[in-house]
Protein backbone atom coordinates (compact mmCIF):
# COMPACT_ATOMS: atom_id res chain seq x y z
CA UNK A 1 0.00 0.00 0.00
CA UNK A 2 1.13 3.51 -0.87
CA UNK A 3 1.58 6.13 1.42
CA UNK A 4 -1.29 7.73 -0.33
CA UNK A 5 -3.27 4.63 0.47
CA UNK A 6 -2.57 4.82 3.79
CA UNK A 7 -3.55 8.74 4.06
CA UNK A 8 -6.82 7.85 2.39
CA UNK A 9 -7.49 4.76 4.45
CA UNK A 10 -6.67 7.17 7.17
CA UNK A 11 -8.97 10.17 6.83
CA UNK A 12 -11.99 7.11 6.39
CA UNK A 13 -14.77 7.85 8.58
CA UNK A 14 -15.74 5.30 11.20
CA UNK A 15 -19.12 4.65 11.80
CA UNK A 16 -20.86 3.55 15.59
CA UNK A 17 -24.00 1.95 15.80
CA UNK A 18 -25.36 1.14 19.67
CA UNK A 19 -27.51 1.72 22.74
CA UNK A 20 -25.25 3.16 25.80
CA UNK A 21 -25.43 0.97 28.91
CA UNK A 22 -24.89 1.32 32.42
CA UNK A 23 -21.61 -0.35 32.27
CA UNK A 24 -20.58 2.03 29.57
CA UNK A 25 -21.29 5.05 31.88
CA UNK A 26 -20.32 3.61 34.54
CA UNK A 27 -16.78 2.61 33.04
CA UNK A 28 -16.91 6.47 31.74
CA UNK A 29 -17.39 8.18 34.89
CA UNK A 30 -14.82 5.86 36.72
CA UNK A 31 -12.17 6.93 33.90
CA UNK A 32 -13.34 10.71 34.41
CA UNK A 33 -13.15 10.48 38.63
CA UNK A 34 -9.90 9.01 37.70
CA UNK A 35 -8.51 11.43 35.38
CA UNK A 36 -9.75 14.71 37.50
CA UNK A 37 -8.18 12.96 40.89
CA UNK A 38 -4.66 12.60 38.57
CA UNK A 39 -5.35 16.09 36.98
CA UNK A 40 -6.86 18.17 40.20
CA UNK A 41 -5.61 20.70 42.38
CA UNK A 42 -6.40 18.78 45.25
CA UNK A 43 -5.31 15.02 44.88
CA UNK A 44 -6.54 11.91 46.90
CA UNK A 45 -3.06 11.52 48.14
CA UNK A 46 -3.65 14.23 50.22
CA UNK A 47 -6.11 12.94 52.39
CA UNK A 48 -4.32 10.48 53.92
CA UNK A 49 -1.39 13.05 54.30
CA UNK A 50 -3.40 15.21 56.60
CA UNK A 51 -4.37 12.72 58.96
CA UNK A 52 -1.44 11.71 58.96
CA UNK A 53 -0.47 15.32 60.19
CA UNK A 54 -3.63 15.22 62.44
CA UNK A 55 -2.73 11.94 64.06
CA UNK A 56 0.89 12.90 65.07
CA UNK A 57 0.11 16.34 66.25
CA UNK A 58 -2.62 15.39 68.28
CA UNK A 59 -0.26 12.53 69.53
CA UNK A 60 2.87 15.28 70.21
CA UNK A 61 0.56 17.73 72.01
CA UNK A 62 -1.04 15.46 74.48
CA UNK A 63 -0.04 11.92 75.80
CA UNK A 64 -3.79 10.66 75.64
CA UNK A 65 -3.89 7.67 73.96
CA UNK A 66 -7.75 7.57 73.89
CA UNK A 67 -7.81 11.16 72.61
CA UNK A 68 -5.14 9.89 69.56
CA UNK A 69 -7.41 6.65 68.80
CA UNK A 70 -10.53 8.71 68.52
CA UNK A 71 -8.94 11.18 66.24
CA UNK A 72 -7.63 7.63 63.82
CA UNK A 73 -11.12 6.47 64.03
CA UNK A 74 -12.82 9.52 63.25
CA UNK A 75 -10.07 10.00 60.24
CA UNK A 76 -10.79 6.09 59.16
CA UNK A 77 -14.49 6.70 58.86
CA UNK A 78 -14.59 10.31 57.12
CA UNK A 79 -12.29 8.27 54.55
CA UNK A 80 -15.20 5.55 54.10
CA UNK A 81 -17.80 7.90 53.78
CA UNK A 82 -15.80 10.10 51.35
CA UNK A 83 -15.11 6.59 49.32
CA UNK A 84 -19.11 5.80 49.50
CA UNK A 85 -20.21 9.26 48.88
CA UNK A 86 -18.33 9.26 45.39
CA UNK A 87 -19.40 5.62 44.40
CA UNK A 88 -23.28 6.65 45.31
CA UNK A 89 -22.85 9.85 42.96
CA UNK A 90 -21.34 7.85 40.08
CA UNK A 91 -24.36 5.39 40.65
CA UNK A 92 -26.91 8.42 40.92
CA UNK A 93 -25.06 9.91 37.49
CA UNK A 94 -25.04 6.47 35.86
CA UNK A 95 -29.30 6.05 36.20
CA UNK A 96 -29.60 9.91 35.04
CA UNK A 97 -27.30 9.64 31.58
CA UNK A 98 -28.76 5.72 30.92
CA UNK A 99 -32.48 7.12 31.27
CA UNK A 100 -31.23 10.00 28.71
CA UNK A 101 -29.88 7.61 26.76
CA UNK A 102 -32.46 4.80 26.63
CA UNK A 103 -35.09 7.90 25.23
CA UNK A 104 -32.45 8.35 22.34
CA UNK A 105 -32.67 4.61 21.40
CA UNK A 106 -30.01 3.43 19.42
CA UNK A 107 -27.00 5.78 18.56
CA UNK A 108 -24.77 6.16 15.40
CA UNK A 109 -21.89 8.09 15.80
CA UNK A 110 -19.90 8.89 12.73
CA UNK A 111 -16.41 10.14 13.66
CA UNK A 112 -14.03 11.87 11.16
CA UNK A 113 -11.39 14.25 10.87
CA UNK A 114 -13.76 16.87 11.44
CA UNK A 115 -14.94 15.64 14.87
CA UNK A 116 -18.29 13.39 16.09
CA UNK A 117 -21.88 13.19 14.39
CA UNK A 118 -23.70 11.94 16.87
CA UNK A 119 -27.85 10.71 16.11
CA UNK A 120 -30.37 8.80 18.09
CA UNK A 121 -34.11 9.42 18.28
CA UNK A 122 -35.38 12.97 17.43
CA UNK A 123 -31.70 14.28 17.91
CA UNK A 124 -28.73 15.03 16.11
CA UNK A 125 -25.38 16.54 17.47
CA UNK A 126 -22.13 17.67 16.39
CA UNK A 127 -18.84 18.07 18.27
CA UNK A 128 -15.71 19.46 16.56
CA UNK A 129 -12.16 17.79 18.07
CA UNK A 130 -11.70 21.61 19.48
CA UNK A 131 -14.56 20.34 22.25
CA UNK A 132 -12.28 17.18 23.51
CA UNK A 133 -8.36 17.33 24.46
CA UNK A 134 -7.75 13.94 25.16
CA UNK A 135 -8.87 10.46 25.68
CA UNK A 136 -8.67 7.21 27.62
CA UNK A 137 -8.92 4.03 25.85
CA UNK A 138 -10.21 0.87 27.97
CA UNK A 139 -11.21 -2.38 27.22
CA UNK A 140 -14.74 -2.06 25.99
CA UNK A 141 -14.74 2.07 25.27
CA UNK A 142 -13.06 5.23 24.09
CA UNK A 143 -13.66 7.98 26.34
CA UNK A 144 -13.13 11.51 25.33
CA UNK A 145 -12.53 14.21 27.91
CA UNK A 146 -12.65 18.00 28.07
CA UNK A 147 -11.72 20.68 30.69
CA UNK A 148 -7.50 20.63 31.45
CA UNK A 149 -7.23 20.59 34.94
CA UNK A 150 -10.12 19.57 36.07
CA UNK A 151 -12.53 17.11 33.66
CA UNK A 152 -15.93 18.49 33.14
CA UNK A 153 -17.25 16.73 30.62
CA UNK A 154 -16.99 13.59 28.50
CA UNK A 155 -17.97 11.10 25.20
CA UNK A 156 -18.37 7.26 25.44
CA UNK A 157 -17.68 5.86 22.52
CA UNK A 158 -18.34 2.41 22.53
CA UNK A 159 -15.82 -0.18 20.91
CA UNK A 160 -18.59 -2.95 20.16
CA UNK A 161 -20.69 -0.53 18.52
CA UNK A 162 -17.90 -0.56 15.31
CA UNK A 163 -19.21 -1.10 11.92
CA UNK A 164 -16.56 -3.44 10.59
CA UNK A 165 -13.28 -5.27 11.75
CA UNK A 166 -11.11 -2.40 11.70
CA UNK A 167 -12.84 0.03 12.63
CA UNK A 168 -11.28 -0.02 16.13
CA UNK A 169 -8.15 1.05 14.64
CA UNK A 170 -9.58 3.30 12.35
CA UNK A 171 -10.94 5.02 15.42
CA UNK A 172 -7.83 4.90 17.43
CA UNK A 173 -6.09 6.13 14.67
CA UNK A 174 -8.28 9.32 14.23
CA UNK A 175 -8.48 9.90 18.26
CA UNK A 176 -4.80 10.13 18.37
CA UNK A 177 -4.30 12.63 15.35
CA UNK A 178 -6.53 15.01 17.33
CA UNK A 179 -6.55 14.24 20.39
CA UNK A 180 -3.91 13.58 23.44
CA UNK A 181 -4.10 9.54 24.57
CA UNK A 182 -3.58 9.51 28.11
CA UNK A 183 -3.40 6.22 30.95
Amino acid sequence: MSDAEVRVRQAEPVELVYRQTAEDFDEALRVRARRARRDGPLPYVLLPAVMVGVVVSVSLVTDNPVLTAFTVAGGAIGMVFGLLRERAVRRAQTRELLRFAEAQGEYRTTVDDAGLHVTGTGTSSSFGWELYDRYVETVGLFVLLNGKGQVTGFAALPKRGARDADGVDRLRGILDRHLVRVT
